[in-house]
């Protein structure tokens, strides 16, 4: 429950109503975060700076580390504490690279000029060393392909191996505020026990490093405070993060961008809302219909995968027969009764109370068995998702409209929309990482030695296919890093396909020619439409530097280019756009 409606309208009328008056942000300046500053600058031991670093983590700044709960990843029973890698402002690389020096230059112009803004001093200086730490700190980091190899990733440890330069008891108890007892931590997941041994001892016993890190900490406040404080700010925050980085000529509406946070940050406040109003309980069943489809046609390709033995099938099985699907809304919502701004309040004050209530509801699951039931993801969220330690597919009604899913179109067409998503969303847990993790959701490899290495010499095959794709001149696709996607996009498709074959013999009504296309045809057409975009040249360079995904307009095509069925349906010949020779066409599932 999230109290009554009017409660939940106040409250997003509340941080709305402060987020479009920007006058108030004008003469607010930095009022609201100088507190955090004072902290900072009072700090005279490690224990003032492990407990600074732990208020700050509950005001959603990330200094050197986050902490999160989420399930055990041995034992999805249980839900622990998580320790992550704390979010760089670049990619590793970037910092890394020599060809992105030019990024580098940039971003220091950047921190030296937020550095102005706030009135502090030696802003090129400072910049210089805050970059040149960030860059130390980076060496330490997972790239993007270290953090697809899964053992590199998710490390079952207990307080006393934790790194005993950082003070353990005074962060979790200060983080905690007393609802995360230190004494009942019997077990973390740290993701990157390296990175977290190299941050943990920066500062040192002696302090020896001290005004370096203040300045470094000074940088994240201001940093993730930026978008929120006053025009000059956002203004700067933008110009690095929107137009150079991206490519984005101008900001988002105000509103838009508020709408973005808000979604993200009081998912739940507004999923109710939301939900109450776009989403019909009558689209939950018809949409469980098609994922139920889908399911029991994975599990008839699977069965006939030539490359996986009986075994590995059976447990393939075993695992969609466990597979939780999670649709359009859940039956309970966040409860926001704690979370109490008031009218006296500014916007980044109440910004600020909105992180120290996410933590708080976060980190109270720590310690306690896995709630199944619970939504990890707002109701609102335009996603599919696939949680792999607690095997469950989620479906939110924000994705559940437009060219996704729409109750009264073609049966075809949505098949190769949701369809596919679902089938995508499927696939991942029979992926690299899937292979990893059981039907409970725990760290097993359920796979033989043979059928990994099977599987291995043809997912090869995949990143050489998407490697020689050129998306923009001499850009391609980074076919390791996107190979994942790219094969769940792959066998997603090939999944919904047959699952549309299967219900159109359940409504025959729908096999038919339809604006003088086939059902098969209306299948794919629908799939490219879910991949319209319009994407200048740096947001495509970027995103092929940083995303798992390949850009939306080779995920349209060059699944289809690797399926039979497409061949068939379109009558694709040699010569054609769109064919691709057949001994160059892989197919996994």
């Amino acid at each position: 429950m999230v109290g009554s409606r009017a409660a939940k309208i106040g409250k997003i009328a509340l941080i709305w109503t402060r987020a479009m008056n920007v006058t108030n942000i004008e003469l607010d300046g930095l009022t609201s975060i100088t507190d955090l500053f004072e902290d900072l600058d009072s700090i005279s031991s490690l224990t003032d700076f492990v407990k600074f670093v732990a208020k700050a983590h509950r005001n959603g700044v990330e200094i050197f580390f986050r902490c999160t709960a989420d399930t055990n990843p041995h034992d999805s029973q249980t839900t622990i504490p998580w320790i992550h890698e704390g979010k760089l402002s670049l990619p590793k690389d970037y910092y890394l690279d020599p060809d992105h020096k030019e990024i580098r230059n940039a971003y220091v112009a950047y921190i030296s000029e937020v550095l102005s803004l706030a009135e502090l001093r030696n802003g090129d200086s400072v910049a210089q060393e805050i970059i040149q730490l960030e860059t130390e700190i980076a060496n330490y980091t997972l790239s993007k392909l270290e953090k697809q190899q899964f053992k590199k990733n998710f490390h079952l440890k207990t307080l006393d191996q934790l790194p005993s330069s950082w003070l353990w008891q005074e962060y979790f108890e200060t983080l905690g505020e007393g609802y995360l007892e230190y004494s009942r931590i019997s077990a973390l997941c740290v993701i990157n026990p390296t990175f977290l041994e190299f941050v943990s001892g920066l500062l040192g016993e002696k302090l020896n490093r001290l005004e370096l890190i203040q300045k470094y900490a000074k940088w994240k406040i201001l940093l993730t405070f930026s978008p929120f404080l006053t025009k000059a700010f956002s203004a700067a925050h933008f110009r690095f993060f929107g137009e150079k980085l991206r490519g984005q000529p101008e900001p988002e509406e105000r509103w838009v961008w508020l709408l973005g946070y808000l979604n993200q940050h009081a998912g739940h406040l507004l999923g109710k809302l939301y939900c109450d109003a776009c989403f019909p309980s009558s689209s939950k069943e018809h949409v469980m219909e098609i994922a139920r489809t889908v399911i029991e046609e994975q599990k008839k390709l699977i069965s006939e995968v030539e490359w996986m033995e009986d075994n590995t099938k059976a447990h393939a099985h075993e695992k969609l027969n466990n597979l939780l699907l999670k649709v359009g809304c859940p039956d309970n919502y966040e409860d926001y009764s704690t979370f109490t701004p008031s009218k006296k309040d500014s916007f980044v004050a109440i910004i600020r109370q909105l992180s120290v209530f996410n933590m708080k509801t976060n980190l109270l699951l720590a310690n306690k068995p896995t709630d199944r039931e619970k939504w990890l993801v707002a109701p609102q969220e335009a996603d599919g998702f696939y949680h792999i330690f607690r095997n469950e597919l989620i479906l939110p009604a924000g994705i559940l409209q437009g060219f996704f899913y729409d109750p009264d179109r073609d049966l075809c067409a949505n098949y190769g929309a949701i369809g596919a998503v679902i089938g995508h969303e499927c696939i991942h847990g029979y992926d690299e990482s899937g292979k990893e993790v059981n039907s409970r959701g725990n760290m097993v490899n359920w796979w033989s030695y043979a059928d990994t290495i099977r599987y291995k010499r043809r997912v090869q095959l995949i990143v050489e296919q998407y490697s020689s794709i050129e998306v923009t001149e001499n850009h391609f696709i980074n076919g390791q890093l996107t190979v994942g996607e790219n094969i769940a996009d792959i066998g997603g498709l090939k999944c919904a396909y047959h699952a549309m074959q299967t219900a159109l013999k359940k409504h025959p009504e729908a096999n038919r020619i339809l604006d003088n296309f086939t059902p098969e045809q209306r299948f794919f057409v629908s799939w490219c439409q879910l991949a319209r975009e319009k994407s200048r040249e740096a947001f495509l360079i970027h995103g092929l530097n940083v995303s798992q995904h390949s850009p939306l307009r080779i995920r349209a095509t060059q699944p289809l280019k690797n399926l039979e069925e497409f061949y068939q349906a379109f009558n694709v010949k040699e010569g054609d756009e769109m064919f691709l020779e057949e001994d160059l066409r892989v197919n996994i599932y």
